[in-house]
Parts: structure tokens; C-alpha cells; sequence
């Protein structure tokens, strides 16, 4: 599978949350491309780039996003012609002043999110309103919006999230 990884807003590609994904993923033998949007704060913008990303992949995708890069993976997931699963972290879901307030509730992937419980930038109780429209899997686990302490466990997670899908 490829797995693309999008980063939240005021972070980049080079992220220590995404250099460590992105290897968690590789040492499963997937290959990985970390987006780098740190050029644009604009959620829109990024959202077209990935769209425009993900649109001709013909290859199993699976979409892996921090914050912003949250929105942006699960509203791209739609583009995607073989998605195989939505991987999010603190996802930047339900924030008033992003364009979009609507999210794809019948993708045909499983959707895993996982969520700090202090989370001080975006709510937890989004993530969990999101879970339940879509019967998403949710874990929430004690950190912050960064989740850097946790990085451990959100390793463990995403890992199996992958195994689970290549047994499909």
C-alpha cells in the first residue's frame, strides 16, 4: 500500500510525528510520501492539492492525517480510486471558520481516529461526533493536540490499523 501523510497547520513534512509514522509504515513494506503544504495556512488550498495528489493513484492508498492535515485527508479520501483506510489525529473536524462542514460518511474504508483527551486546539468531543456518523474506530488517549508524548502509542495504533487492513 502507499501511504500519504498530511501534516497539520504550522508543521511540515519533516514533522517528528510524521518522519515517525511515515517509518512505522515502512517497516510494515509500505511505501510513503509525507505531503509538505507548510508553504499555505489555507485548509482549501491544501485540499486541492491532495485531491489533485490523489486523483490518478491507481494503487492502494491509505490517508493518514495531523490537524488541518485531517480535514484535508478525509474530505481527499473521496478522490481516492482505491482508498483502503483513513488514518486521523487530532483532526481539524467541525472548526467554524474552515469552509467545509460536511464529511463523507459513506466511504467504503474503515476510519480510525485518534484523539488527545487535553487536546487544547480542537476539540476531542469533534472527533468523537465524527466517530459516531460514521462508526469510525476511536481512541482517546491522554496527551495534547500535538501528541508527542504519545508517540509510542500512536505508533502501535497505526500499525495495526495497516495490519488489520492487509488481512482484508
Amino acid at each position: 500500500m502507499h501511504i500519504i501523510l498530511s501534516h497539520g497547520r504550522g508543521s511540515s513534512a519533516n514533522a517528528k510525528k510524521m518522519v515517525y509514522l511515515a517509518r512505522s509504515a515502512e517497516q510494515l513494506g509500505h511505501t510513503t510520501h509525507r505531503v509538505n503544504d507548510s508553504d499555505t495556512q489555507d485548509p482549501d488550498e491544501r485540499l486541492k492539492r491532495l485531491i489533485h495528489l490523489v486523483e490518478p493513484l491507481e494503487e492502494p492508498i491509505v490517508l493518514l492525517g495531523s490537524s488541518m492535515g485531517g480535514y484535508t485527508s478525509i474530505l481527499a479520501a473521496k478522490h481516492c480510486q482505491q482508498l483502503k483506510g483513513v488514518f486521523l489525529i487530532a483532526p481539524a473536524l467541525f472548526v467554524p471558520r474552515y469552509t467545509n462542514q460536511r464529511y463523507p460518511l459513506d466511504l467504503d474504508a474503515p476510519i480510525s481516529i485518534v484523539h488527545g483527551w487535553d487536546d487544547e486546539v480542537i476539540l476531542y468531543e469533534h472527533s468523537v461526533r465524527y466517530a459516531r456518523q460514521t462508526n469510525a474506530s476511536l481512541h482517546l488517549i491522554a496527551g495534547d493536540h500535538m501528541l508527542h508524548d504519545a508517540m509510542p502509542t500512536l505508533s502501535t495504533l497505526f500499525t495495526q490499523f495497516l495490519q488489520d487492513i492487509e488481512k482484508d
